[in-house]
């Protein structure tokens, strides 16, 4: 029996070591990647199908997307066409079981969508026709199969073919590649992998203007009070090539201390204000929830920089966090930005958040980054 396990497993290794050994095979699985990634850019949205074992990998692989595979994001629409079991069952029983997937692609595919059909033989008839209609509907085409492709080989912009005739292998590198393809994708919609910009994130209260006594909130523009030097600041992170945007947790608006026109009217004069000295704000993202709500945006999640990355193209790795707030440091690690806490201590009720740099105010935080060249020396 041991004997068993280990020929299994060793058989499985050798496998994924092809596929590693191969330079093309590899730069397809990132070129499979991009597609998608250009997809959801454009807002479209990727389809998948297959049968048995590969219907399950389609599955699988549509709720990395639509759900999350690491990072806590947005959700990527993603469709797999053989979890209805309702549909299924009408289309092959009313047309018959190759038109299962062709014609739910027909009625849900549009043009600049991505369609993967999975296929340990290539030889799937369903999966090839709805592959072709894929094509003819201007979808971009992706197949996951085995050693020989098949005729699925011939129906689609990309095929990945597993260097293996062995069903139960092709189908682990088929998930293996699948889970590469979804850290890929989240990766650089999100900020993580190769974004073009550079940014600083920064709080909102305590950063950049008062912050109200303890419970209490910037609830009208006559209660915002700049901070100072805070225009100067960022209008010096504009100068060095920096996005800026504001993140900030606004919870009044879920006790009903204030409205969410309250909120965009103080952010509306800020930005004015800011403008006029030379400090424009690339983007304001807020978090109006509770946190009972456990929603995604909330800091110290870090829903709200995973949504600016997305929207302007953000290298989080290449960027910082700076707030005065242990949900603001820890926001930006989970980020995966450098982090730079605005007080007097790294201490919070007794547990250490180690912030990559320490400042008495924005414009010392600043100061941190320039002296940096926007890169942190230290090890996070």
């Amino acid at each position: 029996m041991e004997e068993l396990i280990r020929s299994e497993i060793q058989q499985s290794i050798q496998v994924k070591e092809r596929i590693l050994s191969d330079p093309e095979l590899v730069q397809l699985i990132e070129k499979m990647a991009e597609a998608i990634v250009e997809a959801y850019r454009k807002g479209k949205k990727v389809i998948l199908f297959g049968n048995g074992g590969s219907a399950a990998d389609a599955q699988h692989i549509a709720a990395e997307l639509a759900g999350k595979y690491r990072l806590d994001r947005d959700p990527l629409p993603a469709i797999a066409l053989a979890a209805n079991t309702s549909t299924l069952t009408a289309i092959g029983n009313d047309y018959e079981f190759d038109e299962v997937f062709v014609r739910q692609l027909d009625s849900l595919g549009e043009t600049g969508d991505v369609a993967i059909g999975i296929s340990t033989s290539g030889r799937s008839e369903n999966v090839i026709r709805a592959l072709k209609a894929a094509k003819r509907k201007g979808l971009v085409t992706i197949a996951f199969t085995g050693k020989s492709g098949g005729r699925l080989k011939n129906f689609v912009d990309y095929c990945l073919f597993v260097p293996s005739e062995v069903t139960p292998r092709i189908q682990e590198s088929h998930i293996t590649v699948g889970h590469i393809v979804c850290d890929i994708v989240e990766k650089r919609l999100f900020g993580q992998l190769g974004g073009k910009h550079r940014a600083v994130f920064l709080d909102r209260d305590g950063v950049i203007n008062e912050k109200p006594p303890e419970g209490d909130y910037v609830k009208s523009w006559e209660e915002f009070e700049f901070l100072p030097g805070v225009a100067e600041a960022l209008r010096e992170l504009k100068d060095r090539g920096f996005l800026v945007f504001v993140v900030t947790n606004q919870r009044g608006i879920a006790r009903g201390l204030m409205t969410v026109e309250d909120l965009e009217l103080i952010h509306k004069k800020m930005r004015e204000e800011l403008g006029k000295a030379g400090a424009a704000i690339d983007g304001i993202y807020y978090c109006p929830h509770d946190v009972k709500e456990h929603c995604i945006c909330r800091k110290p999640k870090p829903g709200l920089l995973f949504r600016a990355a997305k929207e302007h193209d953000v290298d989080l790795q290449k960027s910082w966090m700076i707030g005065d707030s242990e949900a603001d440091i820890l926001a930006g690690k989970n980020a995966g930005c450098f982090t730079i806490l605005i007080k007097a201590t790294t201490q919070f009720g007794g547990v250490g958040i180690a912030a990559d740099g320490v400042a008495a105010s924005l414009a010392e935080a600043v100061e941190i980054v320039v002296s940096r060249g926007g890169i942190a020396k230290e090890a996070r």
